[in-house]
């Protein structure tokens, strides 16, 4: 089987990094027809590299890749699956509320929501609610969409030896500042933490980072680090120096239907996690060292993190790094299985 790996997806993400290797260890062969960059001249460009291509049988959507799809699909008339992943609708007006519900914008991610999915012949996202999600909000046809979890690289994030009585006691978390990650949440916590020997690292970047700065700067804050993205590889080494390591947090719908990829990369480096309750962490992760809190109360991860401060026990958990490796099996299985190989 030969698969066009297509669009203007991100290839350093961790969802199509993990794709890629479970196709290239499955002996599938796979032609990169892929584009970066802005204005519509890279569609063009992928257009035509697509109509030129004769031997192969299935184009794979990466993410993100809602219009890829659609361009895919007026140039092939081969299998086309879509990792959607998202709804963009769902992701800019109801989780970040950066779009009105009533504005043409929205009524564009709608549209596209909907036509990349109707244009592919299989569609796949991340877990059963997202599932249940597409098929009710998108109107995909539930015999169409596949649900292949995020999982994450277990030979990148592996767990090392960290005790909780070492000082400081490092409460850590990752990923992007948006809606969806509730990171005010965090920084609500600090505020009422009065044990000074935690300290909270949060990494990463994005639209709200300035708005988190701040926050920490009025509250005169020192208990709260914050550090620059970093490249993927180096990831692990700071989720292998914390106590804790800290999930999702915000109060949109969307967060009862994901697992984030820090999640999964936490559990691979043998952490306990504290996130929000979701119904998918519950059915996706539910053997794991996972504690869960309400979000509306920063008081509750505060009361969290200082009972396990006190018991100066090892936090490393076995049971979420044998929980990881067999998710990573489970989404090699998932996603073959969307090819209809085992």
């Amino acid at each position: 089987m030969t698969v066009v790996f297509f669009g203007t997806y991100n290839s350093s993400y961790p969802r199509n990094r993990h794709i890629a290797k479970i196709l290239h260890d499955a002996g599938i062969e796979t032609v990169a027809i892929h584009q970066r960059g802005r204005g519509i001249g890279k569609y063009i460009t992928m257009a035509y590299q697509l109509a030129r291509l004769r031997q192969y049988d299935v184009v794979f959507v990466g993410f993100p890749g809602h219009l890829s799809s659609i361009v895919a699909r007026f140039v092939t008339r081969k299998p086309i699956y879509f990792d959607a992943f998202i709804s963009l609708w769902d992701t800019y007006v109801d989780d970040r509320q950066a779009v009105a519900p009533s504005s043409i914008l929205a009524r564009w991610y709608r549209l596209i929501d909907r036509l990349s999915c109707r244009l592919s012949t299989k569609v796949i996202v991340d877990t059963p609610q997202h599932c249940d999600y597409f098929a009710r909000s998108v109107r995909v046809p539930s015999e169409k969409i596949y649900s292949v979890i995020v999982a994450t690289d277990t030979d990148l994030f592996v767990p090392a030896p960290v005790k909780a009585s070492i000082n400081p006691f490092i409460v850590f978390w990752h990923g992007k500042y948006t809606p969806l990650h509730g990171v005010e949440y965090i920084v609500e916590a600090a505020r009422l933490m009065d044990d000074r020997s935690v300290a909270f690292q949060l990494l990463g970047g994005g639209t709200l980072r300035p708005h988190i700065e701040q926050k920490i700067k009025q509250y005169g804050l020192s208990n709260i680090n914050l550090l620059p993205s970093v490249a993927y590889e180096q990831l692990p080494s700071h989720i292998q120096k914390a106590s804790l390591c800290l999930g999702v947090f915000g109060s949109s719908e969307k967060v009862n239907r994901v697992v984030p990829n820090k999640i999964y990369e936490y559990l691979g480096c043998g952490k306990i996690v504290i996130t929000r309750e979701s119904a998918a962490c519950r059915e996706i992760l539910n053997s794991a060292d996972i504690r869960y809190v309400s979000g509306q109360d920063p008081q509750e991860l505060v009361d969290l993190i200082k009972g396990f401060r006190h018991t100066r026990e090892n936090l490393n958990s076995a049971r979420n790094r044998e929980l990881s490796l067999r998710l990573q099996s489970r989404m090699r299985r998932e996603l073959l299985a969307v090819f209809n190989l085992r």
